[in-house]
């Protein structure tokens, strides 16, 4: 006999094993599970009063959230002032635009609001070319390629 024929199930239960009445053992109520959440995330974030109290508690403004904001700006911070140089490149740091460290390979650190890095790799050995047109002295013209080849010291 199916559960919810009528007068064929004595005990009344549902199909998950639990009473319909005060005394559930089924699943969770959702509801009640999000309301518990909330209440929870008041508190944290320092949240409106809960419900059916009057007692003014709860009133303490949003200091957890300006913590938690405070925190989530100085991890950014951090995560943009932390470089790491490699083996080949050296770094000219300018504190309020004036030359202020050559910083050499490695994990380091500056100050983004009030210094700049300028990082370049300084052992490879760079070129510059350029090709140019000249009239010689019997009137032809040819094509002087020029090369320059240099590191950065």
């Amino acid at each position: 006999m199916a559960w919810n024929e009528p007068g064929g199930n004595s005990n009344n239960q549902d199909p998950w094993g639990g009473r319909k009445g005060g005394d559930r053992k089924g699943p969770p109520d959702l509801d009640e599970a999000f309301r518990k959440l909330q209440e929870s995330l008041n508190g944290l974030f320092g949240g409106g009063k809960k419900r059916g109290s009057d007692d003014g508690a709860g009133k303490g403004g949003g200091f957890g959230l300006l913590f938690i904001g405070l925190g989530v700006l100085a991890a950014v911070w951090l995560y943009s002032a932390i470089y790491v140089i490699d083996e080949q490149e050296q770094a000219v740091v300018l504190r309020f635009g004036k030359y202020y460290e050559t910083v050499g390979p490695g994990l380091n650190i500056y100050f983004p609001p009030i210094d700049r890095k300028f990082q370049e790799n300084v052992t490879r050995e760079r070129a510059y070319s350029k090709q140019g047109q000249m009239l010689t002295e019997d009137e032809n013209i040819i094509e002087v390629p020029l090369t320059v080849q240099y590191k950065i010291s």
